[in-house]
Order: structure tokens, then sequence, then C-alpha cells
């Protein structure tokens, strides 16, 4: 949370409204929902998503950078 306070001093924004928030911003750029749960932290309960390692660093790091982040 300290560096949640560096960005916001609203109490009701905690870090789960940032997971929230990212969520929305990934579905709005476009990413799919496999990418955008695995990069969320949001598990999927199909036996086929338990195989492999997730989706490559390449294609999180070019969802992630579809996102604009004013607050960095």
């Amino acid at each position: 949370m300290r560096y949640i306070r560096h960005v916001t001093k609203v109490k009701q924004h905690v870090v789960h409204s940032f997971r929230r928030t990212l969520k929305d911003l990934l579905r709005d750029a476009g990413a799919s929902k496999e990418i955008n749960d695995f990069i969320t932290g949001y598990g999927s309960w199909d036996v086929a998503s338990t195989y492999g390692v997730g989706p490559s660093l390449q294609v999180r790091f070019d969802a992630l950078n579809k996102v604009d982040h004013p607050w960095l």
C-alpha cells in the first residue's frame, strides 16, 4: 500500500482497485480474455488452461504496452 499512496491518497483506492482498472484497460485495448486473465491473476476453470506456462513474455509485454500508464 505504500506504493499506492504515492499515486493516490484516496482511502478507497487499494491494490485491488488497480487490478480491476487494469482488467478494464486491457479489455478496452483488445487483449484476449486469456491474456487478460493471466496478467491480472484470474484463474481459468477448464483443464486446457492448466497445460503449458501461459502466454509468452512477449505476448504479455505487447498487451501491457497497448494500455496507457499515466500513473507511472
